[in-house]
């Protein structure tokens, strides 16, 4: 397997496995491909998005970026990978491909949110993430 930069010709394989994903349990979300791909495009632009490619094939990937209010702290905004290849190491090397590529920048803080009755919440632990005492999710049910 292989970390790549993402370019404009995995942006399909990467919407389709965004899309697919996000339909699912805990998450339930309802993109529209021109969303997702616009949403995407712009990642693209600035050089925030990352593929995993085994066999040359997109299995998964990260979207990434720099905070604009403090360039010391990422925000990993998606990280997908292809059901077939969970539990395979795809998703902790490209986790571990954005730590180090912008620990070289400069960066000491990464952070993202998760879902807590999502898979990704103990894989992150897995990883020595902890939840923040800085940052809190707020909601309001209207």
């Amino acid at each position: 397997m292989k970390i790549l930069e993402a370019e404009g010709k995995d942006l399909k394989e990467i919407v389709n496995i965004f899309i697919i994903g996000s339909k699912k349990r805990p998450y339930l979300q309802k993109w529209t491909k021109k969303k997702a791909t616009d949403m995407f495009k712009l990642s693209l632009k600035k050089k925030e998005l990352w593929i995993a490619v085994l066999d040359k094939k997109v299995i998964g990937f990260i979207f990434a970026g720099v905070s604009s209010a403090n360039k010391k702290i990422v925000y990993v905004d998606e990280l997908w990978v292809i059901e077939k290849y969970q539990g395979k190491g795809t998703g902790k090397s490209l986790l571990l491909f954005v730590e180090e590529y912008h620990k070289k920048k400069g960066v000491n803080i990464i952070r993202f949110t998760a879902y807590s009755k999502s898979k990704a919440t103990g894989f992150y632990k897995k990883l020595n993430y902890k939840a923040s005492k800085d940052v809190v999710l707020m909601e309001k049910k209207l």
